[in-house]
């Protein structure tokens, strides 16, 4: 039987939820309001559904907050009491609420009467709620109650979309009350490129941001932020982390309750204040946006598409500070992509004419080997394999895939290259070298995070090489401790060669900023 119910809100007896009450017979129980008890641990700012990927902001977890003011009430009833939490405006039907009061299990159990708007629990599961380690934590609540995505309520609906350019926040006022409120709403600046078609555009937002506004996010901490405000920014899952002043979306109605009225100058306070107080989620993932820093190389563009190296992601708008900055993938996502097939299939455009070769440290060798043309379509065709692997049993595993894997008849060619220009080479520098073939050549790739590093060791092989195909990234150099050298000088394709046991033990420092993409080749041991 019903002993107490809880109301989140002011008033702690909504008339629609006292005629729910004395439908089902229970409406002599005690109702009390929630407002003004506060729960003992305030949930973590943001969180990141461990399959989903997609990040929830405050509001959310703003909504455990309230809510566990409600199970500390629950958590003081006596041990048989059944408490009904309810929002105010929670949707209750008496014949599920009757029978739902059977199914309310002596311990852990929450059974949902409206999703998370209304439902019950004994004082057991308020207390389980209220661990502080839990609530530390906190996720949403459906996620919390085990609900499932169909249940949720379809609070939002999407039926057209809308695109508006705007250069401050502030010309968005007119617009807004134009549009259908229900209407997704994306706003960009000028200087923008948008790679998806509409359906795509509304998934990629529902996928990060369901029903919430959507800001893009940024590795770099606009200038001239407040600290105060960048004290306060959470760290997300990557290193997209602050709030970019380029772009938003959501449904019409929500984005202007969140901008309409803010009185700060500046779109990067507004929005970062937007952010912090809950009203927006942050696409820290770049699954709706992609935010490009000048100097940085975190974006390929991949059969029109332009991927995040960095969260290995399918951004669908492309948005920069400036024309300037948006030109070298505009151009690239204009390009029909003919040359790579004829570069990877016939080599052309591979081989570097130049013979400048050099000894640069003790037995380190620095050979001209691809153009650059042809290593950013090495590091397009390793993106668009999406074939990344990890090998458990390699001591030094990394994000790699090889290039025999991806193109048997391109691995032939860059046999055919070693052969005939770097080999001549190498016995000039080592003439007792033993002559055995390559053994493999495999694409790397390093990006902040889990995967930013090699640490130092040395290889099971005659020889090794190292292509660098990039360098718009920070760190990541391939460092020899023993013979004081590192290739952070090296022009993109050069190829630097050593010894690979014992005397060259290298490592990769970990990569700051940007995505590093790199070909490692292994020459066999000698029989």
């Amino acid at each position: 039987m019903l002993s107490l119910v809880v109301v989140l809100g002011p008033d702690p007896v909504p008339p629609a939820l006292a005629d729910v009450l004395a439908a089902a017979g229970v409406g002599d129980v005690p109702v009390v309001g929630s407002a003004g008890r506060d729960p003992r641990v305030r949930p973590s700012a943001t969180w990141t559904h461990p399959e989903q990927g997609r990040t929830i902001g405050r509001r959310e977890l703003d909504e455990v907050a309230r809510h566990a003011a409600a199970w500390a009430f629950a958590a003081d009833a006596d041990h048989e009491a059944v408490v009904l939490v309810a929002e105010p405006d929670a949707v209750l039907d008496p014949v599920a609420l009757t029978a739902a009061l059977a199914d309310v299990d002596e311990d852990w159990s929450v059974v949902a009467l409206d999703g998370a708007r209304g439902y019950l629990l004994r004082s057991a599961a308020a207390e389980a709620l209220l661990d502080e380690e839990l609530l530390a934590d906190a996720v949403p609540l459906r996620v919390l109650f085990g609900l499932e995505p169909d249940d949720a309520d379809d609070d939002v609906v999407t039926d057209h979309l809308v695109v508006l350019q705007v250069d401050d926040r502030r010309e968005l006022g007119d617009a807004l009350v134009e549009i259908d409120p229900a209407a997704l709403v994306i706003v960009v600046p000028r200087d923008h490129r948008i790679v998806a078609d509409a359906s795509e555009l509304v998934a990629a937002y529902a996928h990060v941001a369901d029903g919430m506004v959507l800001l893009a996010a940024t590795r770099h901490a606009p200038a001239g932020l407040d600290p105060a405000l960048l004290a306060a920014h959470p760290d997300p899952a990557t290193e997209y982390r602050y709030v970019s002043p380029r772009a938003l979306a959501g449904p019409a109605a929500l984005v202007a309750d969140a901008i309409l009225g803010r009185d700060e100058h500046d779109d990067a306070h507004a929005l970062t204040g937007i952010y912090l107080d809950g009203l927006a989620a942050l696409d820290s993932s770049q699954a709706m946006f992609h935010a490009l820093d000048p100097g940085f190389g975190d974006a390929v563009v991949v059969h029109g598409r332009v991927v995040n190296g960095a969260t290995d992601s399918l951004p669908a708008v492309v948005v920069a500070p400036d024309a300037a900055t948006l030109a070298p993938v505009a151009a690239e996502l204009a390009a029909d992509g003919s040359r790579d097939l004829a570069r990877i299939f016939r080599y052309d455009d591979a081989v570097d004419p130049a013979d400048d070769w050099r000894v640069v440290a003790n037995d380190i060798v620095d050979v001209p080997f691809w153009t650059p043309a042809f290593c950013a379509t090495i590091i397009r065709l390793a993106e668009a394999a999406e074939a990344w692997d990890r090998d458990p049993d390699d001591p030094v595993p990394g994000s790699e895939v090889s290039l025999a894997a991806l193109s048997p008849r391109l691995f032939a060619h860059v046999q055919t290259h070693v052969d005939r220009r770097v080999m001549p080479v190498l016995r000039q520098v080592w003439p007792e070298m033993a002559a055995t073939a390559l053994h493999d050549a495999f694409v790397i790739k390093y990006a902040v995070g889990a995967n930013d590093e090699l640490r130092l060791h040395h290889d099971i092989a005659q020889i090794s090489a190292s292509v660098r195909l990039c360098d718009s990234y920070v760190g990541g150099r391939l460092e020899f401790p023993r013979q004081g050298w590192h290739n952070g000088t090296l022009p993109v394709g050069r190829l630097a060669v050593w010894p690979s046991l014992v005397t060259h033990p290298h490592r990769s420092t970990p990569v700051e900023a940007g995505v590093k993409y790199g070909v490692t080749l292994w020459w066999k041991l000698p029989e």
